[in-house]
């Protein structure tokens, strides 16, 4: 398997361009957040996303919790990859993975001492 390299909160055109020439393979865009500032627009989002090369990814990190919404964001970032951070339901899942098969989903979990019941469910 390869590895993969992401870094996220990127802010300009220039960043990414240099975090792309550096080997990085993900470029990471926090959107939609619950706290903490946006790092970028969404429009200048899209821009850096639309002119990745083909062997290169960009992420929408977000806290949304719905199909509906996410798949709406991806849609406008033209994002193949969508990183969700928070809770969402698991028919919210299954109704993205339904609704966009194209769309690669990674769901975030915090793992503690004394959480694993929650990460079973």
């Amino acid at each position: 398997m390869k590895h993969i390299i992401q870094i996220a909160g990127i802010i300009d055109a220039a960043e990414a361009q240099l975090l792309l020439d550096s080997g990085v393979d993900w470029l990471g865009f926090p959107l939609r957040l619950t706290v903490n500032a946006e790092d970028i627009n969404d429009a200048d989002a899209a821009a850096i996303i639309a002119n990745l090369p083909e062997n290169r990814s960009g992420v929408l990190i977000t806290y949304l919790n719905t199909a509906a919404e996410i798949l709406e964001l991806c849609k406008m970032l033209h994002a193949k990859t969508v990183q969700i951070h928070g809770n969402i339901e698991l028919a919210e899942l299954q109704h993205l993975r339904k609704s966009a098969p194209d769309v690669f989903i990674l769901k975030s979990l915090i793992v503690r001492g004394d959480n694993l019941s929650e990460l079973e469910n």
